[in-house]
């Protein structure tokens, strides 16, 4: 399990880099206006919040877990 969470703690900046500069590209090039940039990642964030509230309500409590 350490090991998983290392591999995610050196992958997660990496990967909000990549969003980030992919939402500028969008509004260097042309693509999109800023807030269509930010209502993106505001739908994406509460679709990932709704995500992670029904995960944590549905999953069975962490003593019941095998393994």
């Amino acid at each position: 399990r350490r090991r998983r969470s290392r591999k995610r703690a050196k992958r997660t900046p990496l990967v909000l880099l990549l969003i980030l500069a992919i939402a500028v590209s969008r509004v260097y090039l042309g693509v999109h206006w800023p807030s269509d940039v930010l209502g993106g990642y505001l739908l994406g964030a509460l679709v990932l919040a709704a995500l992670l509230a029904l995960r944590r309500r549905t999953s069975p409590p962490k003593s019941d877990r095998p393994g």
